[in-house]
């Protein structure tokens, strides 16, 4: 049994361990082996043709059989594999790890090379397969180094809504999404117009959410996996107060500013409500303008818009008659930071599509 408290830390570190999924042709490989000196188990057929053009440092092991991955988690627990300069360990991919595992079993167990499966698997041979994929997983995370497991995605279709899921993984919290901080989706953004990595994905593959992460990252991976590791002590002293801050607010001279949705929060539930400030500043022209074309574009209800502004404290009163006029200037950038990511926007408007039918 290990014990360890901020007075007598681990003797081994824990390293940032992500789940990066997405569909086919988002990015997933490309951004995850950039950059750094990668060690990639590479299962991936398309990432192995790719992997030395997209980063030239990187080492590469493709495992064949089970016997491939017992040496590769036995090479994993060698203490010496943090001293060979390694950055971080890509595993690309899960999905096609499990695809390949079935026949790998086979073989193992038989001791014949030659012996293929020749009919479809039962749920009860399945468990084997998850088990050793969770072996090989759980040497990576062992291992001292931050780790990236990859896994395509599928879209579901629930309700009215399609979300993207990581393929074939479940939702159980013993399958590997609960395994591994944070869940990251690979995506295009329609509004940045590049591929990017998504921290707050759809809440069915969402585990754990890290509130010091960004929800949009454009950086690189040892970069983001840093920001896992190190971003919960900075934004701890970030949230201390200095002396200067404490004497302004004590004069009543907030110094907090709005946050941005598209990195501190999901877009709708989690702001808290706004109290009044001695400068009740409203919107100006050009500002009101400008939400207004939001409503306008994306055809979001006015009145339901104003009736969740007015529930969050957003508006300046004025009497029983408000507009979006009456917005509060400070909130501006928070305001517009609503629309301009389509994955928070999406969220906001089927939240006020909601409240529209239930008012």
């Amino acid at each position: 049994m290990r014990t360890f408290s901020s007075t007598k830390p681990p003797a081994r570190k824990t390293r940032a361990s992500m789940l990066l999924h997405g569909l086919t042709g988002t990015g997933k490989t490309t951004r995850s082996l950039e950059g750094g000196k990668p060690l990639v188990i590479c299962t991936e057929p398309k990432a192995e043709a790719h992997v030395l053009t997209l980063n030239p440092d990187a080492v590469v092991v493709v495992p064949e059989s089970c016997a491939d991955l017992l040496r590769i988690c036995e090479q994993l627990a060698d203490p010496s594999i943090t001293k060979r300069g390694f950055t971080r360990i890509v595993l690309d991919s899960y999905t096609e790890l499990t695809e390949a595992l079935a026949n790998w079993i086979l073989i193992h167990e038989s001791g014949n090379p030659n012996v293929q499966i020749g009919r479809k698997l039962s749920i009860d041979e399945y468990r084997p397969i998850m088990q050793w994929g969770l072996t090989l997983v759980k040497a990576i995370q062992r291992s001292g180094l931050p780790s990236i497991i990859i896994a395509r995605s599928d879209a579901m279709e629930v309700g009215r809504i399609q979300m993207i899921v990581p393929a074939g993984l479940g939702s159980s919290s013993r399958k590997l999404p609960s395994q591994l901080v944070p869940t990251v989706e690979a995506r295009y953004d329609d509004e940045l117009r590049e591929y990017i990595w998504d921290s707050r994905p759809d809440e069915y593959s969402q585990r754990c959410p890290l509130k010091w992460v960004p929800q949009i990252w454009t950086g690189t991976a040892d970069d983001f996996l840093s920001l896992v590791e190190s971003g919960a002590a900075e934004a701890q002293q970030e949230n201390q107060t200095d002396p200067q801050t404490q004497t302004n607010e004590a004069e009543g001279q907030p110094q907090d500013e709005p946050q941005d949705a598209s990195q501190e929060s999901n877009g709708v539930d989690d702001v808290e409500d706004v109290k009044g400030d001695s400068t009740d500043i409203r919107l100006s022209p050009e500002q009101a303008a400008q939400i207004n074309r939001y409503l306008n574009n994306y055809r979001i209800d006015t009145i339901a818009y104003l009736r969740w502004a007015h529930s969050k404290g957003l508006l300046i009163p004025n009497g029983s008659d408000y507009g979006v006029e009456d917005l509060r200037a400070d909130q501006y950038g928070y305001l517009e930071s609503l629309f301009k990511h389509d994955r928070s926007r999406n969220q906001f408007i089927r939240h006020l599509n909601t409240l529209a039918q239930t008012a």
